[in-house]
Parts: C-alpha cells; structure tokens; sequence
C-alpha cells in the first residue's frame, strides 16, 4: 500500500500493483507495459516497460519523488524503419533518429511530471544498445486521463505526447537456470 494518494482509483491500482517488492528469487517483477506515441509532427512510437521508483511524494526534487521509471524502443513502423536505415530522406539538421527513450513520470500529488530523453543507437542504428543523448524532453502539466479499453496520460496538451496502454505485466529480470 502506498503513503500517498494521487487521486485517480484506476491510477493508484496500477501505482499499488507495480509498487510491490521483487520476489525473493528475482524473478516476475511487477511492471506496466506502455506505449509512447508523440506529437502529430513525431512519427515515432515507442514501447517499453516501466517500473515503480519509491520516494517522497512532498519532496522538492524531481528526482526524489516516487514515480515509475523506464525504457522504451522505437516500433518499427515504416516511417521509423526509413529513418533508421536512413533509406528516405535525412532526418533534421543530419541527425540520427531516436531509437531509444528513458521515461520518467514523478509524482508530488495533487500534480503529476514527466521527462522524456531520447537516444540513438550506439555505434550504429541496429546494434541494439543505446547510445548518445539526442534530446531531453521535460512536462509540467501531466493530465491522467483513464480511458476505455486503455489508460493514458497526456503531457503537455495541447502538445500531446501520450502514455498510453499501461498495462499490468510482469518481466523476468534474472534468467532461469
């Protein structure tokens, strides 16, 4: 159980769920599956796992409050495989596509926070590792929005990046022997 509301029931069982310790045997660790779609000018989407980060919900740090932490990979969709492989046109100013994205949501209640920072690949764009910093992306306004048959927050409207199917899963974080 939490010490903390954020105000939403159907947010504070997903927060409850995924809060809960690791198995002794580090193994099936609670998560939430998510899905990053951003801007209509961003045609990327990313998906990944997010995991629970205890904290202090009154303190002044973003970094210090609890909140859910994670990683996600770009999907590969036709306009991010053509970025990727660099097969249409450059991207912007030369740069290359992000392949990669650390999603960080804090809560202080009664208010919500995010950051988005976005990676490339490292050494290349297919060799599975993530690599330089592209961009760094912060939100002030995080609005929970539950919604049927999926859970979103959106960040930043009318911008509009949004968290979308947070689902519960679980994630084997040690390999069987």
């Amino acid at each position: 159980m939490l010490d903390f509301s954020v105000g939403d029931p159907e947010l504070q069982d997903l927060l409850e769920w995924v809060a809960q310790p690791p198995p002794s045997q580090g193994r099936d660790t609670h998560a939430l599956h998510f899905w990053l779609r951003g801007t209509p000018i961003e045609k990327h989407i990313y998906a990944g796992s997010l995991f629970f980060r205890p904290g202090n919900p009154t303190a002044f740090s973003f970094r210090d409050q609890p909140g859910l932490c994670g990683i996600g990979t770009v999907l590969p969709n036709v306009p991010a495989c053509k970025d990727v492989l660099g097969i249409d046109t450059p991207t912007p100013h030369d740069a290359p596509p992000p392949v990669w994205v650390r999603v960080e949501v804090r809560f202080r209640p009664p208010k919500i926070h995010a950051s988005l920072l976005f990676k490339g690949g490292a050494a290349g764009p297919l060799n599975g590792l993530p690599g330089d910093t592209l961009r760094a992306v912060e939100f002030n306004e995080v609005i929970f929005n539950p919604g049927l048959p999926m859970i979103r927050m959106i960040m930043d409207p009318p911008n509009e990046w949004r968290l979308t199917q947070l689902e519960k899963t679980n994630v084997l974080l040690q390999p069987m022997s």
